[in-house]
């Protein structure tokens, strides 16, 4: 979770890639915010700043070789915040193409070549009883700064895993 690709750290996907050989996993859970989308966010941002195209390629090149490393693991994709700026992107700024295979992440990299699912944005996943959340699901305006592992567990009032918050 929370690569924000091309803000990622190489050094720590390797890691995490080669932790999951070792131990032999056979399905990977991609936590959210994989994508930063640093232009297609609704906030204030530098126009020389995380170019794009520069955050496909990294993309592009994350898939294959998650693809690669792991050629018969389920692999999911729980869309984050991040994620869904794309979309909205599309969806405010450029609605007459919105019909156009370019207006979500799955047809942007064509993720079915991948054989990568996504679970779309604000939508739970289960592990077992275990809930897993990007973070973001059950608002954020109010969430403390101090806390945010009590504030969800009194949400989903359930034991529960998430990204997201980076305290």
């Amino acid at each position: 979770a929370d690569t924000q690709m091309p803000w990622h750290e190489p050094a720590a996907i390797a890691r995490a890639i080669q932790e999951g050989k070792d131990k032999g996993i056979d399905s990977v859970l991609l936590g959210g915010d994989i994508s930063d989308s640093y232009q297609l966010s609704k906030f204030w941002r530098r126009p020389d700043k995380a170019i794009f195209v520069r955050e496909r390629y990294a993309l592009e090149e994350f898939f294959e070789t998650l693809r690669e490393q792991f050629p018969n693991a389920r692999i999911v994709w729980k869309y984050g915040n991040h994620d869904v700026h794309l979309e909205r992107y599309m969806s405010t700024h450029a609605p007459v193409l919105y019909d156009e295979d370019i207006n979500n992440w799955q047809e942007v990299l064509k993720l079915q070549d991948y054989g990568v699912e996504v679970i779309e944005d604000y939508r739970k996943v289960y592990l077992g009883k275990l809930l897993f959340v990007h973070g973001h699901e059950f608002g954020q305006s109010m969430m403390p700064p101090v806390t945010p592992a009590r504030w969800l567990f009194l949400r989903a009032n359930c034991v529960d895993m998430c990204a997201h918050h980076q305290q």
